[in-house]
């Protein structure tokens, strides 16, 4: 008889192993035990580069102040594809939450398969509808998985006493 530890989960496990045969009700039993460990990695093979997951950069971008109902500052942000296996396919971009006081102005990106460790570009304006801080996250789904950049923006009341255009 061989018996083999294969656990679904980490930690401790712990089974009664019962031994029974025909005729007889019950040749014995054994108290088993056994720890679910995470997998090993497989050793790296000289010369064979490390997988590299997509980025983005610049991680995060403030803003700052913008008067509310103007175009405030535009920002560019470089997707860079990892260099897993296959060649990744940008699926989404998406501003969230506050995605109403941002605009994507420019994107090289959706649809676009890229090669191991090409880029693409994005344009993000920010143009608040209204007072306070609007913070969003600028999110880029692949094939490769998902990656962001942190955005922030005040929107501010057009200061007494100025002219508007028109």
């Amino acid at each position: 008889m061989i018996i083999r530890f294969t656990p679904d989960t980490l930690g401790d496990k712990k089974a009664t192993l019962r031994v029974e045969g025909e005729g007889v009700k019950d040749y014995g039993t054994a108290d088993l035990s056994g720890r679910g460990t995470p997998p090993l990695l497989p050793p790296l093979q000289l010369g064979t580069p490390p997988i590299v997951q997509p980025s983005m950069t610049p991680k995060s971008h403030d803003f700052g102040s913008t008067i509310v109902g103007t175009l405030g500052s535009s920002k560019e942000f470089v997707f860079k594809a990892g260099t897993g296996p296959g060649n990744p396919s940008v699926q989404e971009i998406a501003l969230f939450p506050n995605s109403a006081h941002y605009n994507i102005i420019s994107d090289t990106c959706t649809g676009k398969t890229l090669g191991k460790g090409q880029t693409c570009k994005l344009a993000v304006r920010f143009e608040p509808g209204s007072l306070g801080l609007k913070p969003t996250s600028l999110l880029v789904a692949s094939d490769q998985g998902q990656v962001s950049s942190s955005l922030a923006g005040k929107g501010v009341a057009r200061p007494k006493g100025t002219l508007t255009p028109g």
